[in-house]
């Protein structure tokens, strides 16, 4: 994706920015329902960002890592245990390299950015510990400062991310290890966003990106702003449910997250996350993560998505097939009806 951008400078009615995302209107009436499967240990500080560091030799072994409000890093297994909570300062978002080539051996690579001062920060999680070490990366500095980061790709050597500028600006970076005293990181592409943007996420070639006056837009691998007009959101993610590409968003308010067409972005369905069991839902979504890969036993095989409840900070857990089968139920019906 860095590379490509170099060159480069279905039905219901969507909120646009500045209406009240939270008002009982008819989507919300007509949500989707989808049960809660796991909720993560509660913990203090709540949660600005999740990501997931899967582990391809043992899936169960694989980990999720937040950013607490109040700063760091912690660290959770997949059975939602808090393992160890890492001291730094407040990151808003985080791009997780799960198998980044790093002086021979393979170690997860962690990117966030600090709001207070623009900075990107880097950090190499160990596993067998679990925590986390800052590593020594070179400096990434748009111009203006970073506002937030997202992962766009990961191959063999390299790791690939968005990073987001306090003004309508993005660019791109690719990471990687030289075997220098810094770990490489080099501009690989550079364009102007309709508005600034304070959230990103990436499905295949696409970015999507979207800010407090920047309704949620697709960039394309060339750059250019193909699809503008989604609602804002304050967290977005995106990937693929049942063969479906979609951008699921919060905005921050309201008690339901907007599942999205990644190919138009018109809204597919309102989602409500329940309670399920004895593991309570969620009345204010707000950070957001989906990995297809598989986190071992029958539920995560198939991938998770991570919801952060901005009204009690937990992160709650929904199997990815769990999520995309209910949706892909209530489209049918919907359909039917």
């Amino acid at each position: 994706m860095a590379a490509a951008l170099a060159g480069a400078a279905l039905g219901l009615t969507a909120c646009q920015p500045g209406e009240d995302a939270g008002s009982e209107d008819a989507g919300n009436q007509n949500a989707v329902e989808i049960t809660v499967t796991a909720a993560l240990e509660a913990v203090d500080g709540g949660s600005a960002a999740v990501a997931f560091v899967p582990d391809a030799a043992t899936p169960w072994a694989g980990l999720l890592v937040s950013a607490p409000a109040d700063g760091g890093l912690d660290i959770f297994n997949a059975d939602g245990e808090a393992l160890q909570r890492v001291t730094g300062p407040r990151l808003n978002s985080l791009a997780v390299a799960p198998n980044f080539a790093l002086r021979g051996e393979s170690l997860p690579l962690i990117i966030g950015v600090d709001p207070a001062t623009g900075s990107v920060r880097g950090y190499v999680l160990v596993r067998s510990a679990p925590t986390a070490i800052e590593a020594p990366l070179e400096a990434i500095e748009p111009e203006g400062g970073a506002a937030a980061v997202c992962f766009a790709d990961e191959a063999p050597g390299h790791l690939d991310i968005v990073v987001l500028g306090r003004d309508a600006v993005a660019t791109t970076w690719r990471i990687r290890d030289t075997g220098a005293d810094l770990i490489s990181a080099e501009q690989t592409g550079r364009f102007a966003l309709p508005a600034p943007a304070r959230a990103c996420a990436t499905l295949d070639r696409d970015i999507f990106v979207t800010g407090p006056t920047l309704g949620l837009t697709r960039i394309s691998a060339g750059g250019n702003a193909e699809v503008r007009g989604g609602p804002a959101a304050v967290s977005v993610a995106a990937g693929t449910m049942n063969g479906r590409r979609v951008v699921i968003a919060s905005d921050g308010q309201s008690d339901t997250l907007m599942v999205l067409s990644a190919d138009t972005l018109s809204m597919i369905a309102d989602v409500r996350i329940i309670t399920g069991m004895s593991t309570p839902g969620t009345e204010q979504p707000g950070a957001l993560a989906i990995s297809d890969a598989s986190f071992g036993g029958t539920s995560y095989q198939s991938g998770l998505v991570a919801i952060v409840g901005d009204d009690d900070g937990r992160i709650r857990i929904v199997a990815r097939e769990s999520f995309a089968r209910t949706l892909t139920l209530a489209s049918t019906q919907t359909v039917e009806d």
